[in-house]
């Protein structure tokens, strides 16, 4: 037993092409490999800066793994498996890499990249059926596969070989050792169908590598989820009018519209609807589809009708795991199909790979994923390692504030402010980020805020401009919202350390009860027995998590320190736990506010 330990550590310290490894790598890699070879889920906990990504493909390697599936959220997040694999080719070791990105980011087509992906698939559709697209779907490339194979890569072969580029990529998917992909190709069933059948029997040696899966299930209720407005109707009908179109298509769609328009004077919040209820509605899709595809010239013309089409072709195969609502939004009326419950996509993929490994600095505990995902408790195996610079972190729990939905009023507002203010006074705080549970609540309090200066995040606002503005000041105030783009991933840093020394939450960012959240809390209660529980799930652990998510953006090495206040009563008790799960110092406080 000891020769095969032994054995297994040196075989992974060969696919981490660094001179040493660092602390938990290899307790990481083992554990990567011990849960392909025992078919196991891996819950892997490792906090940012102990080098995740190598850790995990080194393991799976190790593990003889047939196929490697890493799934990032975003493109910045491809960028670290790349970097491993050509590191480990410099040693020697040929990892052949397949990077797989929405079909839209390969077309060479003039005019693609201005369309929504739904309305892309279209084009893409159309251009291909009246010969438009000179670029073949045969793949015949002279010379060798490169070792990495990415989109910038495979457009530069597509153009020299007057191929599709995207064809090409999917032509060596088959083939390669590691694919690194978006999440969609995996939890939006039809990439996810496209994959696996493109991957054949491969599926039962290959593992599943996902990165920041502390957002895994909400993810997956957003891919599945889909859209119309008032807007769209109103540009197709345009559309149609100006085309030609058919009348019953047209009669149709105006009758859509009118039904949609009756509902503007409907109270904030929106409202659910009955599936067969808005069926009897919206235009028939066999309709729809008989205009889209039965002639060239309406395949040339009729990308307006495709979000359309998309639309109904959800609505027709929505099940009870699904809720559709209505609301006014910023186009008017907005119907939205909403996947409520991700254990239906879930424990599809789960059961169809071998092994698979959920990675995250910030996930959230066991029983949490356990249930939301639908992983059999026997396929669960945990590894983790203890957050590094924990001690470097100061929490402050202030009590006597509560950011609930039935407390919001102006009295309310003022109050946050002037904590917000009193706290950024404190001669120790130099640049603070304010994180608030959502825009509306931001919004609410910005105007009673006193202090000079700040910024504050815009629906519009680039982060290269916020980053600048901190670190051109010696003392600011940054406004951003929870789940937003300026706390997931984002680097406050200059030369490597944090430019963040104070944080401020300011209310627990527990997610809006919606209709879709209210549906999936409803049929957890139901499947769980436990409606205590189920609020947690769907409620408090998501806000945990992003509680967590925020105080990384202070801490990013050895070297940084920050001081956190919670301005929200709701973290104490089973958040001051959760807190000190990660090694922070956690304390209760008071403001003279």
């Amino acid at each position: 037993m000891p020769r095969k330990v032994d054995a297994s550590l040196q075989e992974i310290k060969n696919y981490i092409p660094y001179r040493r490894a660092r602390n938990g790598q290899i307790q990481l890699a083992l554990a990567v490999k011990e849960a392909f070879e025992k078919e196991k889920i891996l819950l892997a906990r490792y906090p940012t800066g102990i080098g995740k990504t190598i850790s995990v493909i080194a393991g799976a390697l190790a593990a003889d793994a047939q196929k490697i599936i890493y799934l990032a959220r975003s493109r910045s997040q491809f960028q670290a498996p790349i970097r491993e694999v050509r590191r480990l080719e410099s040693l020697g070791f040929r990892v052949p890499t397949v990077v797989l990105m929405n079909k839209q980011r390969y077309c060479l087509l003039r005019g693609s990249s201005t369309l929504s992906y739904r309305e892309f698939l279209h084009f893409c559709w159309s251009k291909r059926k009246t010969g438009a697209c000179p670029y073949s779907l045969e793949v015949d490339l002279k010379g060798e596969f490169p070792g990495v194979l990415t989109p910038k890569i495979s457009r530069e072969l597509g153009r020299e070989n007057n191929t599709c580029p995207f064809e090409l990529t999917w032509k060596y998917v088959r083939s390669t050792r590691l694919i690194v992909a978006s999440y969609p190709y995996v939890f939006h069933s039809e990439l996810r169908k496209h994959l696996w059948a493109t991957l054949g029997g491969a599926l039962r040696d290959s593992v599943l590598i996902i990165d920041e899966a502390h957002n895994l299930p909400s993810f997956i209720v957003e891919t599945d989820s889909y859209t119309l407005s008032e807007y769209d109707l109103r540009r197709t009908i345009s559309a149609l009018k100006r085309l030609g179109g058919p009348v019953e298509v047209l009669s149709d769609l105006v009758h859509a519209l009118n039904f949609m328009r009756r509902y503007k004077r409907m109270s904030n919040g929106g409202r659910g609807l009955k599936v067969e209820d808005l069926l009897h509605h919206m235009p028939s899709i066999e309709t729809i589809a008989k205009y889209l595809f039965s002639t060239e010239e309406s395949a040339e013309t009729s990308t307006f009708m495709w979000r359309v089409y998309s639309f109904l072709q959800a609505l027709r195969d929505a099940s009870h795991d699904h809720v559709v609502s209505l609301s006014a939004g910023d186009e008017g009326v907005v119907l939205k199909i909403s996947l409520v419950n991700p254990r239906r996509v879930s424990s599809q993929v789960f059961s169809d790979v071998r092994s698979a490994v959920l990675m995250s600095g910030t996930l959230p505990p066991r029983d949490y994923l356990q249930v939301m995902l639908d992983i059999p408790e026997e396929r669960l195996l945990e590894s983790s390692y203890p957050y590094v610079w924990g001690s470097n972190v100061e929490v402050v729990i202030v009590e006597g504030f509560s950011s609930r939905y039935v407390s919001r009023d102006e009295y309310l507002y003022r109050k946050y402010a002037k904590a917000i203010d009193l706290i950024f006074s404190f001669p120790s705080v130099s640049r603070a980020v304010v994180v608030f549970p959502s825009y509306s609540f931001m919004m609410s309090i910005v105007p009673y805020i006193q202090s000079r200066p700040f910024v504050f995040e815009r629906r519009d606002s680039p982060l290269k401009a916020l980053l600048g503005k901190m670190s051109s000041s010696e003392k600011i105030l940054v406004l951003v919202v929870a789940r937003g783009k300026f706390v997931e991933g984002v680097e406050y840093t200059l030369r490597g350390k944090s430019l963040v020394d104070t944080i401020i939450i300011a209310g627990l960012p527990v997610p809006e009860p919606t209709i879709e959240n209210e549906k999936m809390y409803e049929i957890l209660a139901e499947k769980i027995g436990d409606k205590n529980l189920a609020w947690k799930y769907v409620y408090l652990y998501p806000a945990y998590t992003q509680v967590i998510q925020s105080i990384g953006r202070g801490i990013r090495s050895e070297r940084d320190k920050v001081k956190v206040y919670i301005l929200d009563d709701r973290m104490r008790g089973e958040g001051e736990t959760y807190l000190a799960s990660y090694d922070f110092v956690v304390s209760l406080g008071k403001l003279p506010v």
